[in-house]
């Protein structure tokens, strides 16, 4: 017996658009810089019964988005001075274009 199909390809949702994949090694890790630069965490933050991030240490992007721990409370955004901060300075450490800062 052959089972039903029961959404016609037509009838399907449009897939989500997804973020630009980097294409080189040094773009994806310029865009990690970015993943780890906006939330740091308040508390320690739990993945089942494993710690996945110590209070103060960085939380990706992705996972705040997709676990919801900015709505819990259990990130804080830095400030976009304290990110830029951290970019440059990552991306010196990396060897790419440092951010010019103002002054």
């Amino acid at each position: 017996m052959t089972a039903k199909k029961t959404t016609e390809p037509s009838e399907a949702a449009p897939a989500p658009e997804a973020e630009p994949t980097p294409v080189t090694a040094d773009e994806f890790e310029f865009a990690q810089i970015d993943e780890y630069a906006r939330y740091v965490a308040v508390v320690d933050i739990p993945h089942g019964n494993a710690l996945a991030y110590a209070a103060g240490h960085p939380v990706p992007v992705s996972n705040v988005k997709q676990y919801g721990y900015d709505v819990l409370g259990w990130v804080k955004e830095r400030p976009e001075e304290e990110r830029a901060t951290l970019r440059a300075s990552a991306m010196r450490a990396l060897g790419g274009p440092a951010e010019e800062e103002e002054g």
